[in-house]
């Protein structure tokens, strides 16, 4: 049995990506700012509430709060419940 896990209203569901060392245009990333901030994909979206639908969708990386969500450590990996609200910025899909 396959036991999804769906994110529910503003909630998005994410796994850890690792930390790039260099932007695309050659600058090297210290490790405090390696620290500051957390990449992952976004794995599902909620539903979004009546009032703010998402803006978010799977697939996409975003960079979150550091220390934000639920981590649950599934067979298949560690899983990251974050809210909207706690996503910093994104990339658009490619």
């Amino acid at each position: 049995m396959n036991n999804e896990i769906h994110p529910v209203g503003r909630f998005l569901t994410c796994e850890p990506l690792p930390e790039q060392s260099t932007t695309k245009g050659g600058i090297i990333l210290t490790s405090t700012v390696n620290r500051e901030k957390e990449r992952m994909r976004i794995l599902r979206v909620g539903e979004g509430t009546e009032d703010k639908k998402p803006y978010l969708k799977p697939g996409q990386v975003c960079y979150v709060r550091k220390g934000a969500g639920s981590r649950i450590q599934r067979e298949s990996g560690l899983v990251i419940i974050v809210h909207e609200d706690n996503v910093k910025a994104y990339e658009d899909g490619e």
